[in-house]
């Protein structure tokens, strides 16, 4: 059986450039940084095949990325309020939320902003929210089977633990006796 041959990348231009910018946004989304990235990986490979004029491609990557922001296709500060909904929702802290953001390429005002923006959502109850949602994702405290609470209590605080939430939330989520006593605790908040 014969390998394929990879045909080599075209050239690198400004056209080509906005090509695969559209490209990558329509199928993945996500922030400038991703776009740079991607952008700057076609630019690397083209020139493995092609003289290129690193300066200038850089130049043509910063110009598609902000034609891009301009026509409103990438915006970061709507992406990290829908990211930081979904992490939310998955049950992570607020602080790893922040961190995931960040490390995303988000910058430090659009994650504030997006959590500003969950926290008026969601008053002062965000982290309880996240806790509850990862409780019952891992199956954690009430929604453990009665008899292996008490064997899996310490692994359970652990793993909350691990995953950003405070020992005193944990602790109180976790010994909680069951699931209608944690809807008590979020009428309460």
């Amino acid at each position: 059986m014969r390998s394929r041959e990879r045909k080599p990348p075209p050239p690198i231009s400004p056209a080509y450039l906005e090509r695969v910018g559209g490209w990558y946004l329509e199928r993945y989304g996500g922030t400038s940084k991703a776009l740079r990235r991607c952008l700057q990986r076609r630019v690397e490979r083209s020139a493995q095949h092609h003289p290129i004029d690193r300066q200038q491609a850089r130049r043509w990557i910063e110009d598609t990325v902000d034609r891009f922001q301009k026509a409103g296709l990438v915006d970061d500060a709507a992406w990290a309020r829908s990211r930081a909904r979904s992490m939310l929702a998955r049950g992570l802290p607020v602080r790893a939320i922040r961190q995931r953001l960040r490390a995303k390429g988000i910058g430090a005002a659009d994650a504030e902003a997006a959590l500003a923006d969950l926290a008026e959502q969601h008053a002062e109850r965000l982290d309880l929210l996240a806790a509850l949602a990862y409780l019952r994702r891992r199956g954690f405290g009430p929604y453990r089977q009665p008899d292996k609470r008490g064997e899996r209590r310490q692994r359970d605080l652990a793993a909350m633990g691990r995953a950003g939430f405070r020992y005193d939330l944990a602790r109180r989520l976790i010994d909680a006796p069951d699931v209608a006593s944690l809807q008590q605790l979020i009428e309460e908040a």
